[in-house]
């Protein structure tokens, strides 16, 4: 089984894509344990909404989320019991091909999986698409691994036999700087949900494939 875990703060606009994500691996998942950082808006409402269909269990963290990303993080791992740990960040988004991956028996021979990552960067005046490499979201439960207090901070401990999963079997999401859809395809911007849907320039692997050429 896999426990997954989310740490999240003020993500209305984007949660719900992220939890439709482990929607489609829930028969996998014993657990999703979700930490949310004093939110004001409708995030927790939009969590809890989904319910019926994750076996979610939440969780309140009161700090400055920029200093405690790790502490987040490591509470949210205390409710994960499952042989493998998934996580990931309120903002972020697996394509459906890493949910695919996830069913697969290519991750057994390794500790720490990391799939390519792609963001939504905004500078003044546009939206930009780039790849950020390398996210670390995979990694066997066993005892001792832990989270520093870092922001892009990744477990430490004995997980020894680290792989990348290959741009052409997975990738994942992160909107960080995007915070209305709307607004980024009123620009013409050709982003992609992570999500089986055909939006803007046709199926997400299309858009990995223009994105991986451009680089």
């Amino acid at each position: 089984m896999i426990s997954g875990f989310v740490i999240c703060q003020n993500e209305q606009e984007l949660i719900g894509y992220m939890l439709d994500s482990f929607v489609r691996i829930a028969d996998l998942l014993d657990v999703l344990s979700i930490v949310d950082n004093d939110s004001s808006d409708d995030t927790l409402d939009i969590i809890h909404s989904y319910k019926d269909r994750l076996p979610i269990v939440v969780q309140r963290y009161s700090g400055l989320l920029e200093a405690n990303h790790g502490a987040m993080r490591n509470l949210a791992m205390s409710k994960c019991r499952g042989e493998w740990i998934l996580y990931a960040d309120g903002d972020e988004s697996w394509d459906t091909r890493f949910c695919d991956w996830l069913r697969t028996d290519e991750k057994e021979s390794h500790d720490l999986i990391d799939i390519f990552k792609f963001s939504t960067i905004i500078d003044r005046y546009h939206y930009v698409e780039g790849g950020n490499g390398a996210a670390t979201r995979l990694f066997r439960n066993v005892e001792g691994v832990t989270f520093t207090q870092a922001i892009h901070t990744m477990p430490v401990g004995n997980l020894p036999r680290k792989m990348m999963i290959p741009l052409d079997k997975a990738a994942m999401y992160d909107a960080t700087a995007m915070k209305s859809p709307e607004a980024l395809f009123a620009k013409g911007a050709r982003y992609l949900w992570a999500h089986g849907r055909e939006v803007g320039i046709g199926n997400e692997w299309e858009y990995v494939g223009r994105v991986n050429n451009a680089f």
